[in-house]
């Protein structure tokens, strides 16, 4: 019964999740159709969350209010319930600071910590894996200087980075085209146009980005199959190999979010087998060249500490979020665990201090020669007219003009524009810059600040006015409502924090360079993870290398401005999921406005319970998952 209007071909399910278990529970229907109601229990606040897509209205948080006060006994007097002043989240003050305030940022971090760095006797010796853009590279030569360290090599299976790593990486001693050849001990190099040999020296500091295919929430297989049996997974294989044969001072490896989300047929998220896993026992599962039972796990080598966290792009001075996973391992002799627990210390109590500003900040002004440049080279490469949509995407954008009221010709935003003002765009871009521009204004976003990837379809809802960016990936097409024009690739290379004014990028298409930036590592993020990694870690004689004052008070980690303020104890009906690492889940705008009764119909479990049990048909089974329920 839905509100008392029920229908037959309406019927009801129930997902529940815990936070401190990944699994999800669902209870009703299995049925397509089912209305699909989503609550959890969040053991970090001692809060029951319960999801809605629409803004609750003040009729039903009364009603919701007036029934929970019924029903609370002693039993239920720790869920009293207490509706968010607000059902949408709170919105930061964006503020454009008139430039990257946090260009610095090495030098604003180590006045932070006044840290003294003095590596000019005994340069550190750096190695890379799947580097990218080298973004550690950059990092590290911000904190020590080009005479600090050295690299003994880096590797890329892709050729746009190796050319990338040719031209501004003039100290990589050897460039090699698969990280396979670091555990060969030789293969092809880049650098020299031939077959080089793996340096043999040690190594001071180990940086990976191992592919993040397998692990995405991108990736469509992803939660179909064991992401570890996909070729894209061997170099984390590679990865671990090389960490312990070679055993450097220290390890920091970067990867997605989605490491931590659990995989259906192994029951496990991946970041499990990465710290603990092993080979399966039979030859056939296991990887390749490898005995049965193989131990894989970062957590399983011997003589490390090891500490691990999520990092967020924004709480190091860059407008974007990118959510990733850094491993940080320190050899025994070197800090061991005390050492890798300090690192994340440092980097909790100096997230937030750098200013941070809004994309706009970013962005080149319409006159700046590079932004003329870069134009040019996007116009160019256009064949000069639009390319049409597919009968399925035309299809799609029929449907979401009809669910949002849109006539099929109405154009509110692109009819505004001078001819041929993006060239390069196809229809199906064009069509969702006035889709996104309707619901926009219907919603009353803030056009300054708005960007939509139009690499995305509009039901994912890849836009934001926040004043962060959409996430930077490699194949994506950011564009600014307030510019009207599309985010260039050194536009990109600047949002994840890569000084590109001392970048040679003659040569590089537009494209190319969104390839870069979206395949790598924010620069002032794993900068960051260095520095902790520098003061804390014991690195031999004749360097030098301290903090000499406290560290700052912790300001708090993103996304502390989507934090609902809640007590223990408390019931919030809420508009967005926040787990308790304070990530947010948006949730499927196309559910029943239903939902927004969700956490009514979660409070009433109590009866539910009490009327299965005079009935007596409870099980075993039943009678733990309705506890849990209630609980």
């Amino acid at each position: 019964a839905c509100n008392g209007e029920a229908k037959k071909s309406q019927v009801l399910r129930v997902d529940l999740a815990q936070s401190w278990d990944r699994s999800v529970e669902s209870f009703g229907s299995k049925a397509k159709k089912a209305v699909t109601i989503r609550l959890a229990y969040l053991e970090n606040r001692k809060s029951l969350h319960a999801f809605a897509p629409e803004k609750v209205k003040k009729e039903v948080t009364t009603e919701l209010q007036q029934r929970l006060e019924k029903l609370a006994g002693p039993d239920l007097a720790k869920f009293k319930a207490r509706i968010a002043t607000t059902s949408q989240p709170r919105r930061p003050d964006v503020q454009s600071l008139g430039g990257w305030k946090a260009g610095d940022w090495a030098w604003q971090l180590k006045e932070l910590l006044g840290a003294q760095l003095d590596f000019s006797q005994r340069p550190l010796r750096l190695a890379t894996g799947c580097s990218g853009a080298e973004a550690p590279h950059f990092a590290l030569r911000m904190l020590v200087g080009r005479e600090g360290f050295e690299q003994l090599f880096g590797s890329d299976i892709n050729e746009t980075p190796r050319r990338f790593m040719l031209k501004n990486c003039k100290g990589q001693q050897h460039l090699f085209e698969d990280v396979k050849h670091v555990m060969e001990g030789h293969g092809s190099c880049a650098r020299h146009g031939g077959r080089c040999r793996v340096p043999e020296e040690e190594v001071d500091i180990f940086i990976g980005g191992f592919p993040c295919t397998p692990y995405s929430f991108c990736n469509p297989k992803r939660f179909k199959r064991n992401c570890f049996t996909e070729p894209a997974a061997a170099p984390f294989f590679e990865m671990r190999k090389f960490i312990a044969a070679r055993r450097p001072r220290l390890v920091i490896l970067e990867n997605v979010r989605g490491l931590l989300a659990p995989n259906p047929e192994t029951k496990d998220t991946p970041m499990d087998f990465i710290l603990r896993g092993k080979n399966p026992e039979d030859s056939e599962h296991g990887y390749q060249g490898t005995e049965p039972g193989a131990q894989w796990g970062l957590s399983l080598i011997e003589g490390y500490g090891l500490h691990w966290d999520l990092l967020y792009s924004c709480d190091w001075g860059l407008p974007q979020r990118r959510p990733r996973v850094y491993i940080v391992m320190v050899r025994e002799d070197a800090g061991g665990q005390e050492a890798a627990d300090r690192i994340f210390k440092v980097l909790h109590a100096c997230a937030g201090h750098l200013p941070c500003g809004s994309c706009n900040d970013f962005l080149y002004p319409e006159d700046h020669p590079r932004l003329h440049k870069a134009r040019q080279l996007a116009q160019g490469a256009s064949s000069g007219e639009r390319k049409p949509c597919t009968p399925f995407t035309e299809a799609l954008f029929k449907a979401t003009r009809q669910e949002h009221g849109l006539d099929a010709s109405e154009r509110p935003y692109t009819k505004q524009r001078p001819k041929g003002w993006y060239p390069e765009a196809t229809e199906k871009m064009v069509q969702q810059l006035d889709i996104i521009h309707a619901l926009a204004e219907k919603r009353g976003l803030d056009f300054k600040f708005l960007l939509a990837d139009l690499s995305q379809q509009v039901s994912r809802g890849c836009w934001r006015d926040d004043g962060y960016v959409p996430t930077l990936t490699t194949a994506g097409s950011l564009y600014s409502f307030h510019h009207h024009r599309p985010i260039v690739g050194e536009e990109c290379l600047k949002l994840n924090g890569f000084p590109v004014e001392e970048l040679d990028l003659e040569g590089f298409t537009d494209n190319e360079l969104k390839f870069l930036a979206g395949n790598a590592m924010s620069v002032s993020v794993v900068g960051a993870v260095l520095l902790a990694g520098l003061i804390s870690v014991s690195w031999g004689e004749n360097r030098s290398a301290a903090a000499t004052k406290e560290l700052p008070a912790a300001m708090g980690r993103e996304p502390r401005y989507r934090k609902k303020e809640t007590e223990d104890g408390q019931v919030v009906l809420a508009s967005v999921a926040l787990d308790d690492d304070g990530s947010e889940t948006e949730p499927d705008p196309s559910e029943s406005k239903i939902s927004a009764r969700a956490a009514m119909l979660f409070l009433m479990a109590k009866e539910v319970q009490a009327a299965k049990s005079e009935k007596g048909g409870s099980s075993g089974t039943k009678r733990k998952r309705s506890t849990v329920q209630e609980e």
